[in-house]
């Protein structure tokens, strides 16, 4: 039987998050996902272990992609956060796929949302053109990163397509502050959202 809304909210907030993560804004990632066209397209990078992937996925229509970029790989930084966070034990070097595709199938159940996964480094990404109607970053705030990204992804974000940055916020997301503002002929600024969050325009 199909969850219901309430249900499929509750698994979404289980999921762990680093911190500041997708529960904090998750009413914004539902509605944000709910713009977009039937059929249509969203890339995330960096999702963790599902948690702002499951809201985005609650929230897309009928036959929407949505695309996750990540490591997903246990490296001691990344352990030790789960450890402080959620007090999750993780072995080095885990493939952490596996527990993000748990995590988010348990949410999306029999939708029609197709959420499609791609396990390696970010800077060796590649993506053939399609589309993207929504943009979710959550770990391009270095100068390299902030660089590799938009040049990998950003000719396929439409006009007119929404942006969430979710460390723009931090003090250490500068290098992203500063590539948007050099680049303010093809983005704009919205809104800040939930304590980390940014929202932007791609022009």
């Amino acid at each position: 039987m199909k969850p219901t809304w309430s249900e499929m909210l509750a698994a979404a907030t289980r999921i762990p998050d680093l911190g500041d993560g997708g529960r904090t804004i998750r009413e914004d990632l539902v509605r944000l996902a709910a713009g977009v066209p039937v059929g249509g397209c969203i890339v995330e990078i960096a999702p963790w272990l599902g948690s702002a992937t499951a809201f985005l996925a609650m929230g897309s229509p009928n036959d929407a992609r949505v695309h996750c970029f990540d490591l997903w790989e246990a490296a001691e930084v990344w352990r030790q956060k789960a450890k402080d966070f959620h007090g999750i034990e993780l072995e080095p070097d885990a493939n952490l796929e596996p527990m993000w595709r748990t995590n988010v199938d348990a949410v999306l159940a029999d939708s029609s949302v197709k959420v499609v996964g791609y396990r390696g480094d970010i800077r060796a990404a590649t993506w053939p053109g399609t589309p993207i109607d929504l943009f979710v970053d959550d770990i391009s705030n270095t100068e390299e990163l902030i660089e590799s990204t938009m040049r990998i992804f950003g000719p396929s974000i439409k006009k007119g397509a929404l942006l969430v940055m979710m460390d723009w916020q931090f003090p250490q997301a500068e290098p992203q502050r500063a590539w948007f503002h050099a680049h303010a002929d093809e983005y704009e600024f919205v809104k800040t959202i939930g304590p980390k969050a940014a929202l932007l325009r791609k022009l």
